[in-house]
């Protein structure tokens, strides 16, 4: 009987044990994905427009599509597609970032365009909580264009992730 309690007892302890790792490895990196997100810092080149920005990782160029937003165009090849209203959106980017400033991309379930471009959420601080509205509103170029009205809410599945961020700042 003592031996059976002992072997118990011993499980008990082993299971607890296991708890608590899990909890502060896994589980804490799990439920702190906020803290580490998958984000890939970058560094800001140029602005395109009120929606794209080209930024450098690991010695390469890559042009950056902002997921979930469509600001007017002002730099179509086909001219009549531009208007005074992308300059705009294009300027005020331009204000908020500039050449040389770390961004940080946050990806959703497609990485890369029919055009080739890569697919983001951009952020400018890294030190932020992903589920916070707040902070998206805050940090994130993406809502930040849409908040002030430099650009709208645009569905493309299956990349939504932020969509009702995007879609509420448009009220």
């Amino acid at each position: 009987m003592k031996r059976h309690l002992k072997r118990i007892i011993i499980g008990a302890i082993i299971l607890a044990v296991f708890a608590l790792v899990y909890l502060f490895t896994d589980g804490f990196k799990r439920k702190n994905d906020a803290a580490a997100k998958d984000f890939t810092a970058v560094s800001l080149v140029r602005v395109v427009d009120g929606d794209t920005i080209v930024v450098a990782l690991e010695d390469e160029e890559i042009k950056v599509r902002f997921i979930g937003v469509d600001a007017p165009e002002s730099v179509h090849s086909d001219e009549s597609e531009n208007t005074p209203e992308g300059e705009l959106a294009a300027e005020y980017l331009k204000s908020i970032v500039r050449a040389g400033d770390t961004l940080y991309l946050q990806y959703d379930e497609e990485r890369i365009d029919v055009y080739g471009r890569t697919l983001a959420y951009v952020w400018m601080e890294d030190k932020v909580d992903i589920t916070n509205e707040a902070d998206a509103v805050k940090y994130m170029l993406n809502a930040i264009m849409v908040k002030a009205g430099f650009a709208k809410a645009a569905e493309y599945p299956p990349n939504t992730r932020y969509q009702n961020v995007f879609r509420g700042l448009e009220d």
